[in-house]
């Protein structure tokens, strides 16, 4: 294993940095009206090897493909964006399913079957219910009803092509549970393209002295052009380095 990148910070002002990112404002309207609660993107694993040990800072696009390559990556941080809220609420109800799982057969149960997402949602409302998100979150579960199914095929699909995941591997199950638990996962609404959310991930990149190593951003660059809004500068402000990977997609 390589070694482990430290932060600058100390925990406590690392983690107030963390909570001190912006989220974007809400675009106008979502492509195509539909929340992406599952990856349409088929191949990940060919990742695998590029992306192993990278560490640093990931920042990724979209639903649980970011925990597949965060479990090879194994960041400090994981930054979770999306610019459809709707994603972040989803990641939030999967901060408590991980509280709750204490192996990938459980986790996915809690998403699959009728008794584990109400348990699921039960959890929700224990850890989210003094702020004004708990209901929204509970909603994304409620329109998420294929998480479960798509998380177990994926599984299925893993394990025979005999490539580790966080869904076949209890050791990298355990590193996003742990990631979780020490809150060095930030869920947030992020624009690629807007003005806060990036821009202020990179001065957190600089201030705690993690390279921005994984920016993964699914296949959200079909959508605009590259000229839009802040797309360059909030990409080339990103502390990038010598290991730095950006990885794109095309859907399927």
């Amino acid at each position: 294993p390589r070694a482990r990148l430290t932060s600058a910070l100390p925990e406590g002002e690392l983690l107030e940095a963390m909570d001190a990112i912006r989220s974007d404002p809400a675009p106008p309207e979502i492509i195509r009206g539909i929340h992406y609660f599952v990856s349409n993107e088929a191949k990940h694993y060919l990742w695998r090897d590029d992306v192993s040990e990278t560490g640093g800072i990931m920042i990724g696009v979209g639903a649980e493909q970011n925990y597949l390559i965060a479990g090879w990556a194994r960041p400090e941080v994981l930054i979770l964006m999306d610019f459809d809220i709707y994603i972040p609420w989803l990641h939030k109800a999967y901060r408590v399913a991980f509280e709750l799982a204490d192996t990938p057969d459980a986790l996915i149960t809690l998403w699959r079957s009728d008794e584990g997402r109400e348990r699921l949602k039960a959890g929700i409302v224990e850890t989210y219910g003094e702020t004004g998100e708990v209901q929204d979150i509970l909603r994304a579960v409620k329109f998420a009803k294929h998480v479960g199914r798509h998380l177990a095929k994926l599984q299925a699909r893993y394990a025979k092509i005999e490539v580790p995941s966080f869904l076949t591997d209890d050791e990298q199950f355990q590193f996003i549970k742990g990631l979780w638990a020490k809150g060095r996962v930030l869920a947030i609404r992020g624009d690629l393209t807007g003005k806060r959310t990036m821009v202020d991930l990179a001065a957190f990149s600089r201030i705690s002295e993690l390279p921005v190593r994984v920016l993964y951003t699914s296949n959200a660059e079909f959508y605009f052009r590259f000229t839009k809004g802040r797309f360059r500068d909030n990409i080339l402000g990103l502390p990038f380095d010598e290991r730095s990977l950006v990885l794109r997609t095309d859907p399927h």
